[in-house]
C-alpha cells in the first residue's frame, strides 16, 4: 500500500515561488511562462506526496544530519525534507545560487 504523504509549503518557499513568478511576470515580460512555472512547480511538489524519499539526502558537512532533500525542477530546486508522514518544502532555488547559505 502506497502511503500519502501530507505536503506543506513553508512561508519561505511559498516567498520563492512567488518572487520566481514575479520575475517571469514583470522583469521578463513573460506571463506564458510564469503561469507555466507555476502549474509545473505545483504538479512537482505535489507528486512528492507519493515516494518523497526518492530523492537523495544532500551530502554535505551542513545538511546531512538535517536530512534535507532536493528536487530538481527546471532551472530550480526544491528543497524538503520528510518528517513521519509530511513533507516539508523549505525552499524553492535557481540551481545556480549559494544554497548553503541560504537553507542554513
Amino acid at each position: 500500500m502506497l502511503i500519502c504523504y501530507n505536503i506543506i509549503i513553508t512561508r519561505s518557499a511559498k516567498r520563492d515561488i512567488v518572487n520566481i513568478r514575479n520575475y517571469m511576470l514583470y522583469t521578463l515580460q513573460q506571463p506564458e511562462v510564469a503561469n507555466e512555472f507555476i502549474k509545473g512547480i505545483k504538479n512537482s511538489i505535489k507528486s512528492l506526496q507519493s515516494l518523497p524519499n526518492r530523492y537523495m539526502v544532500i551530502k554535505n558537512d551542513i545538511f546531512t544530519y538535517k536530512e534535507y532533500r532536493c528536487m530538481p525542477y527546471k532551472k530550480f530546486n526544491v528543497f524538503y525534507k520528510v518528517a513521519d508522514k509530511r513533507v516539508i518544502i523549505l525552499r524553492v532555488l535557481h540551481n545556480k545560487r549559494n544554497w548553503n547559505n541560504l537553507l542554513y
